[in-house]
């Protein structure tokens, strides 16, 4: 297994965490940039991970690129990120309380929605009351899967996980008020037939595929 991450001190408290026998290569990468990725090596992996960093890097093009290389035959790549649709930097969260049908006085928590076909950045904080705002890179749908599409991969998997209810219901903003809506999104993604290629025979693609 091989750890990465942009941050030299973020892998550095990845190595003080991790138990000195764990099979683990922890390595500082830049995920943006497709040659620093590939020195990982051709075809080495059968699986790649991306846990919730995708809306916090500028470029994603070059990470999907470097895993259609990166990858073995088979392999997969899930990745997890703030829901594009309901979570993101420009998107708001309410809490109203109105009366129903009977009179009675009833509770409602949602997501208000803008701007979403718009990709964008900007700073935000990922945790609220963190020292310094950091940068947001917001994708539809469109732009983040074509992004996978460009480099060969078909989705065969998505998740929308929702929070479970708080013990009581009540109006408020955190995503638990609000269990139907899912604030993450987990999409697994494998290459399609023809993009791996037998490193021996370029024109051929694999008979496994």
């Amino acid at each position: 297994m091989v750890a990465l991450d942009y941050s030299a001190e973020f892998i550095a408290r990845a190595r003080e965490r991790t138990p000195g026998d764990a099979a683990i290569e922890f390595r500082v990468v830049d995920a943006t940039r497709t040659d620093a990725l590939l020195s990982l090596g051709s075809h080495r992996f059968n699986k790649a991970v991306c846990t919730m960093a995708m809306m916090d890097m500028p470029e994603i093009h070059p990470l999907f690129a470097a895993l259609s290389q990166l990858l073995a035959p088979g392999g997969a790549f899930v990745f997890s990120i703030a829901h594009p649709c309901f979570h993101s930097a420009s998107s708001g969260r309410f809490a109203e309380m109105s009366e129903d049908g009977a009179g009675r006085h009833v509770t409602r928590s949602g997501v208000k929605v803008s701007s979403y076909l718009s990709p964008s950045a900007r700073k935000t904080e990922a945790i609220i009351g963190q020292p310094e705002p950091q940068w947001f890179f917001h994708r539809p749908l469109s732009v983040l899967l074509q992004a996978g599409f460009d480099a060969g991969f078909l989705v065969d998997g998505i998740e929308e996980p929702r929070l479970g209810e708080g013990d009581a219901r009540k109006a408020g903003t955190r995503w638990h008020d609000m269990p139907d809506i899912p604030p993450v999104l987990v999409v697994r993604m494998k290459l399609g037939p023809s993009t791996w290629r037998d490193p021996y025979n370029p024109a051929r693609a694999s008979e496994s595929r």
